[in-house]
């Protein structure tokens, strides 16, 4: 059969023998075997359409739990290695939990720098809590707006 030059086949055969292209006058099941390489159906069988119920179907790999694990949202979570090694700035801050500190952000590209002072009580993987002097508020900080701490003895 002579295809136009966008429908050439590529040099893949199926199940039947022939190359990449098919005859779609036929009906949706032989156009169906047709395309599926050998041996993967059944004569009349289509393939089952994911349904979104649990069918213990799990996408790509899942990564392997580490020996510290945090709970969220009723399951376990890994715990990120920019949390854990302190060559990243919240695995060197989580050292410092329970410290006073003075936290300088930036606002902006070149906005004010304003400061933050608190006891420092948890950090996350993008966000530190603080608790204000003289307080009983947390407050949530971004950790990418963070450009200097000041940790007060």
């Amino acid at each position: 059969m002579i295809y136009p030059p966008f429908m050439r086949p590529c040099g893949n055969t199926y199940s039947n023998g022939t190359a990449g292209m098919q005859n779609f006058s036929t009906n949706g099941t032989e156009q169906m075997q047709g395309m599926v390489p050998a041996g993967t159906m059944s004569a009349g069988a289509l393939p089952a359409l994911p349904t979104g119920m649990g069918t213990g179907y799990t996408p790509g790999p899942v990564p392997a739990p580490t020996n510290q694990q945090v709970q969220g949202m009723g399951q376990s979570v890994p715990i990120p290695p920019t949390v854990q090694s302190t060559m990243y700035t919240p695995g060197f801050l989580a050292t410092q939990i329970g410290k006073l500190m003075r936290v300088e952000f930036l606002i902006g590209t070149n906005g004010p720098l304003i400061d933050r002072v608190g006891i420092l009580i948890s950090v996350g993987a993008s966000y530190i809590l603080l608790r204000p002097t003289g307080s009983d508020d947390v407050l949530l900080c971004d950790i990418y707006s963070i450009k200097f701490v000041t940790i007060l003895l």
